[in-house]
């Protein structure tokens, strides 16, 4: 039972976690999002950080899908 405790309060901070990134990343790649829809702002290095942000983002939700997957298999 501690075992169990003890991997399902790691899982809970680890999707608090990425629950904060997520938010974090989402709103930044909203800002460049609407940067690149202005020609004025548009550049080759802001499309390349938004790709990155992206890649990020897919990332993280990919990882708080299996963490939250993870903690419903043990009933939370």
């Amino acid at each position: 039972k501690k075992e169990r405790d003890r991997v399902v309060t790691k899982l809970r901070n680890t999707v608090k976690k990425l629950e904060a990134d997520i938010a974090q990343l989402e709103a930044q790649t909203a800002e460049l999002d609407a940067k690149l829809m202005d020609p004025a702002e548009y550049t080759i290095t802001l499309f390349e950080e938004y790709n990155r942000l992206k890649s990020s983002l897919d990332a993280s939700m990919h990882q708080w899908a299996e963490a939250t997957e993870t903690l419903e298999s043990y009933g939370e």
